[in-house]
C-alpha cells in the first residue's frame, strides 16, 4: 500500500512462485506515478509494505495531506482510549506509520501517550522509502535524482546521485511518469545488459538500473534517449529485442548496434504570408551522433537546395492561395537519412475559431452528470463554410497532467455526440484549425500536429481552448 499510482510493475526473473496458493509472487518493480513533484522506483521484496503515499511522495512529506490529517484505521483500537483523557478511540494511518531507522529498530509512538509504544499486534508499519526519484521537470524543477541517506540525526532524507557522498553512479535526470520497465534476459545486447532493469519514463527515456543482490540501486546508465510519449516497454523472449509502445500506438522495436539514424528537424522564421514570400529556412537543430554530412531541401515549387540554412522565396499570382509542402533530409557520413516536413501558406491568412458553448471557468457539478453542447464559430477569408471538417478534443484534467478523449469530427455536434461530463473536471481544450490544400480544415490538438506533417496543405492554424471546472 502507499502507492499513488502503480501505471506499471516488473517482476524480476528467478523470483516468486507461480503457483497461486504459494503467495510469492516474486519482487515487484513498480513505476510510481507522483502528483507533479516527484517520480519513484519502488521495490517489492516481501509482502505487507507500506510506500507512504498520500503523507509521503518521493522521500518527502506532502504536506497538503499531512495538514489535512489521515483517517482512522477501523482495525485499530486505540489500547490507551479511555486512559487518562484518551479521547481517540481509533488510531489513524499516520499513527501505525513510522519512518525507517538506521538502527532498524522501529518506534511507534502512541497519540495519547508518546512514551508508550503501540503493540505489533496492530497493523503498524516501517515505511518503506523508494529506490530511487527523480523530479518532474514540468512541475517541479530543476532536474533532480536521488536515493535515500540517514541524516545524522536519523531521518532519512534526499541525497543527490551526483553529490560526492553518493555511492549512485550516474547523471542527474528529470522525467514525467515513471512507468517501470523490464529486466532484460536477452542474448541481443552486450553482456552488460544481462539482467539489468529497464525503467522507462514517459518524457521519452529508457535508462538502465543496475542493483545489487540487496536491492540497492549501484548506477543508471542511458539507454535511450528519444522515445517519444512511451507507454509500455516489454521483452520478446522469441528473439531477445526490446519493444515499445507509444501512445500514439506505434509498435517499435530497439535493435542494439550499427548506427542509428540522424534526426530532422525544420525552423524557419515564418509560415505563410502573401506572395512572393522569403523564408528563411534552417535544418540546425537536426542531430546525430556523429556531424551530418549533407542537407537536402525540397521546396515544393520545384526549387531545391543543399545549405543547411537557405533562404528562398515563393512565388505565385496575387490572391491566389497556394499551399506547399517543404521537405529536409538529411544524410549522416554513413548515408542513413530522415526527414521532416512542413507546411507553408502563400497568399493565405489563418482562420479565426471561436467556441461558442462553452467559455473559461464555467462550471458543471460534481454530484451528477453534465451534457454540454461543443459548438464554434469559424471564418476563413479564403474557403467558404461548406469546405470546412473538424476535430473536437477533448482532455480529462487529472491533477497538474491530461487524458486525451478519442477526436469527434464535426462542427456543432448532434445529441447523441455530445460529450458527457462524469463528476471530473474535463478541459476542453487547444482546437487547432488547418487548413488544406482542397480548402477545407480540421481541428486537431496542437501536441499531436507532428501526425499530420505529411499531409499537403498550407498549413495555416488557429487555436482555440476553453477549460470547465468542477
Amino acid at each position: 500500500m502507499g502507492l499513488r499510482n502503480p501505471y506499471r510493475i516488473a517482476i524480476k526473473p528467478g523470483t516468486g512462485n507461480h503457483y497461486p496458493q504459494f503467495g510469492e509472487p516474486g519482487t515487484i518493480f513498480v513505476g510510481d506515478v507522483g502528483n507533479g513533484g516527484w517520480e519513484e522506483i519502488n521495490v517489492v521484496d516481501t509482502a505487507g509494505l507500506n510506500f507512504g503515499w498520500p503523507l509521503f511522495e518521493g522521500l518527502y512529506w506532502e504536506w497538503n495531506f499531512f495538514l489535512a490529517g489521515s483517517p482512522p484505521h477501523p482495525q485499530a483500537l486505540n489500547p490507551l482510549y479511555g486512559d487518562a483523557g484518551c479521547g481517540q478511540e481509533y488510531l489513524t494511518f499516520q499513527d501505525l506509520m513510522a519512518l525507517p531507522r538506521p538502527s532498524g529498530e522501529i518506534f511507534h509512538p502512541n497519540p495519547c501517550n508518546p512514551s508508550i509504544a503501540i503493540p505489533d499486534s496492530l497493523p503498524v508499519w516501517e515505511q518503506r522509502m523508494p529506490a530511487v526519484i527523480w523530479s518532474n521537470s514540468q512541475w517541479n524543477p530543476p532536474i533532480r535524482t536521488e536515493t535515500m541517506v540517514f541524516h545524522e540525526q536519523g531521518y532519512p532524507i534526499g541525497l543527490s546521485i551526483d553529490d560526492s557522498l553518493s555511492t549512485v553512479e550516474g547523471e542527474i535526470f528529470g522525467g514525467f511518469s515513471s512507468l517501470a520497465g523490464v529486466f532484460y534476459n536477452g542474448d541481443k545486447f552486450p553482456e552488460i545488459y544481462r539482467g539489468k532493469y529497464f525503467g522507462v519514463d514517459f518524457s521519452g527515456w529508457i535508462k538502465v538500473f543496475d542493483f545489487d543482490e540487496n536491492y540497492q540501486l549501484k548506477s543508471i546508465t542511458p539507454f535511450h534517449l528519444f522515445a517519444k510519449d512511451i507507454i509500455h516497454l516489454a521483452a520478446n523472449p522469441a528473439n531477445g529485442a526490446l519493444y515499445y509502445i507509444n501512445l500514439q500506438g506505434d509498435i517499435r522495436k530497439i535493435s542494439y548496434g550499427g548506427n542509428p539514424p540522424p534526426v530532422a528537424v525544420i525552423e524557419a522564421d515564418r509560415y505563410y504570408g502573401a506572395g512572393p514570400l522569403t523564408i528563411q529556412f534552417s535544418g540546425a537543430a537536426s542531430s546525430d551522433d556523429m556531424p551530418i554530412s549533407h542537407y537536402h531541401w525540397d521546396f515544393g515549387d520545384g526549387s531545391s537546395s543543399n545549405d543547411s540554412q537557405p533562404v528562398h522565396t515563393y512565388n505565385a499570382s496575387p490572391n491566389m492561395p497556394l499551399g506547399y509542402t517543404v521537405t529536409l533530409t538529411v544524410t549522416d557520413s554513413f548515408g542513413l537519412t530522415d526527414h521532416a516536413e512542413k507546411i507553408i501558406g502563400l497568399n493565405n491568412t489563418p482562420p479565426t475559431v471561436q467556441i461558442s458553448s462553452i467559455h473559461n471557468g464555467d462550471r458543471f457539478p460534481s454530484e451528477t452528470s453534465l451534457v454540454i453542447d461543443l459548438k464554434a464559430n469559424v471564418q476563413d477569408n479564403e474557403s467558404p463554410d461548406d469546405s470546412l471538417s473538424y476535430e473536437w478534443r477533448t482532455f480529462l484534467q487529472h491533477n497538474v497532467h491530461y487524458h486525451p478523449d478519442p477526436p469527434i469530427f464535426e462542427k456543432n455536434l448532434p445529441a447523441d455526440q455530445r460529450h458527457c461530463l462524469r463528476r471530473r473536471r474535463l478541459l476542453v481544450s487547444d482546437r487547432t484549425l488547418r487548413n488544406r490544400p482542397t480548402g477545407t480544415f480540421q481541428y486537431q490538438y496542437k501536441k499531436y500536429l507532428s501526425q499530420l506533417r505529411r499531409r499537403a496543405g498550407s498549413g495555416l492554424a488557429a487555436t482555440e481552448s476553453q477549460t470547465l471546472i468542477r
